[in-house]
Parts: C-alpha cells; sequence; structure tokens
C-alpha cells in the first residue's frame, strides 16, 4: 500500500484510472508525484523479479523519492513556460521596433528635405534651429530603435559587438546645441566649457 496523503492536499485519482495505467504498463505500484497542492503525475513501478513484493518499507522510501522527483518536473515546466514567455518578448520587440523604424525613417527623411531647402526656403534661423533639434532628436529615436532590435538578436543567440574609437567632444556639443532652442525658450542663461583634452574612447557606437 501507498502512504495516505493529508486528505484535501491533492485532487482525487480514479481508482479504475490508476488500474488502467498499471495494467497497461504492466506496474505493481503507482507512486503520486506532489508539488504543494497539486498531483503533477505518477511514477509507475513494475512488478519485482522475484517473487516478493514491495515491503511497506521500500514503498514509503520509494515515496520519500518521488517528492524531489515531482519538484524537478515543475522546475523543468516551469523554465519552458519561462524560455516561451522570453521568445514571445523577443518577437514582440523585433515586430514593434520594425514598426516604428519604418515612420521614423519617412520622418527623418521629411525633415532632412525641409533643412536642406529642396521644399522651400526657411523663412527664420529659429525655424532651422528648430528643425535641427527635431532632425537630432529623430536620430537619437533610430538609433534607440536599432538597440532594441539589438537587443532581440542577443536573447536570440550570440551577438558581436565591434568598438571603434570616439571622441566625446562633438557629442558633447551636439547635445547642447540640440537643447539650445529649450534653453533660450525658458530665458536662461548656458556656458559650456569643454576641456580641449579629452581622452578618446572605445565604445560600440550603435549603442550610444
Amino acid at each position: 500500500d501507498i502512504p495516505k496523503i493529508e486528505e484535501g492536499k491533492i485532487p482525487p485519482i480514479a481508482k479504475e484510472e490508476v488500474r488502467n495505467l498499471l495494467q497497461m504498463f504492466e506496474g505493481q505500484i503507482a507512486l503520486p508525484l506532489i508539488h504543494g497542492s497539486s498531483l503533477v503525475g505518477l511514477i509507475i513501478l513494475s512488478k519485482k523479479s522475484d517473487s516478493r513484493g514491495y515491503t511497506q518499507n521500500e514503498v514509503r522510501a520509494l515515496y520519500n523519492l518521488s517528492v524531489p522527483f515531482a519538484i524537478a518536473w515543475e522546475n523543468a515546466k516551469l523554465y519552458e513556460n519561462i524560455q516561451r514567455a522570453s521568445e514571445v518578448k523577443s518577437d514582440f520587440i523585433s515586430i514593434a521596433s520594425h514598426q516604428l523604424r519604418t515612420p521614423l525613417s519617412h520622418f527623418k527623411w521629411a525633415l532632412s528635405m525641409l533643412l536642406s531647402g529642396e521644399i522651400g526656403s526657411l523663412r527664420s534661423k529659429k525655424q532651422k534651429e528648430m528643425l535641427e533639434a527635431l532632425y537630432a532628436r529623430t536620430e537619437t529615436m533610430i538609433s534607440l530603435v536599432g538597440q532594441l532590435l539589438d537587443i532581440a538578436r542577443i536573447e536570440t543567440g550570440p551577438f558581436p559587438t565591434e568598438t571603434s574609437p570616439f571622441n566625446p567632444t562633438p557629442l558633447i556639443n551636439a547635445f547642447i546645441q540640440e537643447h539650445m532652442p529649450l534653453i533660450e525658450e525658458k530665458n536662461l542663461i548656458f556656458h559650456s566649457q569643454i576641456a580641449p583634452d579629452l581622452p578618446v574612447v572605445r565604445i560600440y557606437k550603435e549603442h550610444l
């Protein structure tokens, strides 16, 4: 006999179903795999080679071994669910990034046309500065979308990264110019002083 399980801890099992399983696999004992309050499966033990059946101590020992089996089974299912969720997330990131990149590219192209004067000259310096700020912000958004795609690629396998020398001074100046219209709008006074000997660093530019 299998040691009794506290009533209410696991859902009832149809005795006829257990008998059918024992008959199908030519088993003698069915050990329940219990995790928490759920029955996750059964271990069917075949008849012993000798005529002697399983003793009560053997059954208890086997039942105790079924506990870590149940935990391992649930952990495997949990890992499988996590992997499936990760794949869904990567697919969503990839699709969303592609959907964002197309309109952003069109927006960048339109700003480029306005700044170049191909569809008419700008009326003031202020207009040009605002369009340049929008253009820089659009490039930043396109770069962020590219990083999202990189994340999806990294999660699906090895992703090579190549670094290159980078001078931070132009980036600092571009950041200042991008925010100058807002600074002027707020009637703020802004002064910047960049050291002429800033060191060159190695970075992965696409992730900047």
